[in-house]
């Protein structure tokens, strides 16, 4: 039998690991919208209705913590803000 807290090691570091992958996705794509002289990127969850906008980023459908994603970018000097769609938000610097 597999300890209980095993498991939750493992999880947390399936977690670590999403999160970093989804970190590295949204820079990319913000060095890109800025590289084209953007200063916003428009990014759709998983089960969003897909809205056209000059830079965006649609995640894969993954259970990413989109509140500790929030959080980093934040902590890292963005601004995050939702937007009039239901399940994206925007990322402004």
């Amino acid at each position: 039998m597999i300890d209980a807290s095993i498991v939750r090691r493992m999880q947390t570091k399936k977690a670590d690991e999403l999160h970093m992958q989804l970190c590295a996705k949204i820079e990319q794509a913000v060095i890109i919208a800025a590289r084209d002289s953007f200063t916003e990127l428009l990014v759709h969850l998983p089960n969003a209705i897909y809205h056209a906008h000059p830079a965006s980023i649609r995640l894969e459908a993954y259970a990413y913590d989109i509140e500790r994603l929030q959080f980093t970018l934040k902590t890292a000097g963005y601004t995050v803000e939702n937007t009039a769609y239901t399940n994206s938000f925007i990322i402004k610097w």
